[in-house]
């Protein structure tokens, strides 16, 4: 079903409806080619110079994938069985290192980051996945409505996928190339390797203010998706980073005024969220997994739950900052600003079907 070469060493991995990962030892066959350069093509190519140097047995149903890890010498494993397998090689000797299960029907294909300790796989179910390889649990799913997913492909050095499914194949993009920033008259707030950061614009001088800590989950990917500053605290410097990912969460943290002197007062952690934002200068109105909207403290007390005044509301897909008090909200394929203390619509904007809706 699937024959590929090792990035480096004289090796090929193959994958078969024989329930079976084969790699080859094909050295011989490259000393035998340098050897006999003056040769055809086709007779280098013979059955003993290439052999069988492992065998792994562990999938149930026939495997359809197998693919090298860029560095490493461990190999993950695609199958009918609707598991994916991780193998380490050693000199002459292998193992099972771990299954990971998760889809519902057979796995397609599966492949390594080129560059993160992330994997990729994509399955009949009509899902993509996204494994953290470190902890060997899924961080992230795409689902289609209708088409089964086949194939995938990365860009050994640009952050581009490939992803093929029943009807057609889309390219996209895993890592944020631009850093989520926030711009505060001279100074800009950023994330930057999993570290906050303020760059002072007229000095061109850049502070570490503090170290990312999101508690060993995996983010999409160690980049927040967002970051708000709270513009209504003119007594600290209060900043909320929101992180998609296994376990969505936020992070509050409140620094001291002055930014020569980096001094953090208050970091504070908000899990199973899909967003946050500042509202006052003291408190902060939350999206949870559930899509239900709290008010609560800037330290995560006094939460009250948010019933919004809306005719027909189905389904919130984002909160986003605005004016003292009020939020802006996408639901219904609509925008909309919503005055939390009046508990009303105050304006609306019907969007275009399709159209997508992200903090710039």
């Amino acid at each position: 079903m699937c024959a590929t070469f090792h990035p480096d060493d004289t090796l090929i991995a193959s994958a078969s409806l024989d329930q079976t990962v084969r790699i080859w030892d094909f050295s011989r066959l490259k000393e035998k080619s340098m050897q006999k350069s003056g040769s055809r093509p086709n007779e280098i190519f013979g059955g003993t110079e290439v052999e069988v140097k492992h065998i792994l047995e562990g999938h149930e149903r026939g495997v359809n994938w197998v693919a090298f890890h860029p560095s490493m010498r461990i190999v993950a494993s695609a199958a009918d069985d609707k598991s994916i397998k991780l193998w380490r090689l050693s000199g002459n000797k292998h193992w099972e290192m771990d299954t990971m299960k998760g889809h519902a029907n057979n796995v397609s294909c599966v492949i390594f980051h080129p560059r993160l300790e992330v994997l990729l796989s994509n399955s009949e179910d009509k899902t993509l996945r996204l494994w953290d390889l470190n902890r060997r649990v899924q961080i992230h799913q795409t689902r289609r409505d209708t088409d089964r997913y086949w194939i995938l492909a990365a860009h050994p050095t640009l952050n581009y996928f490939a992803a093929g499914y029943d009807n057609g194949m889309s390219v996209f993009k895993l890592e944020r190339e631009r850093h989520a920033s926030q711009r505060v008259g001279s100074s800009i707030f950023f994330v930057k390797s999993k570290n906050l950061y303020v760059y002072d614009l007229s000095m061109k001088d850049k502070t570490l203010m503090a170290a990312v800590n999101t508690n060993g989950k995996q983010v999409l990917l160690n980049q927040p998706k967002s970051i708000y500053y709270n513009s209504f605290n003119q007594s600290a410097h209060d900043i909320i980073l929101n992180f998609d990912g296994e376990n969505s969460c936020f992070i509050i943290y409140e620094f001291g005024k002055d930014l020569k002197q980096v001094n953090c007062t208050l970091e504070k952690r908000g899990d199973n969220t899909l967003g946050a934002v500042f509202i006052s200068k003291d408190k902060i109105c939350v999206l949870d997994m559930n899509r239900e909207l709290a008010v609560c403290n800037l330290d995560g007390t006094n939460i009250k739950k948010v019933s919004l005044n809306k005719k027909g509301l189905t389904k919130i897909e984002m909160v986003f900052s605005a004016p003292l008090g009020r939020i802006l909200v996408h639901a219904d394929d609509a925008i909309f600003l919503y005055d939390l203390s009046a508990r009303k619509v105050i304006q609306e904007l019907t969007l275009a079907e399709g159209t997508v809706v992200k903090q710039i």
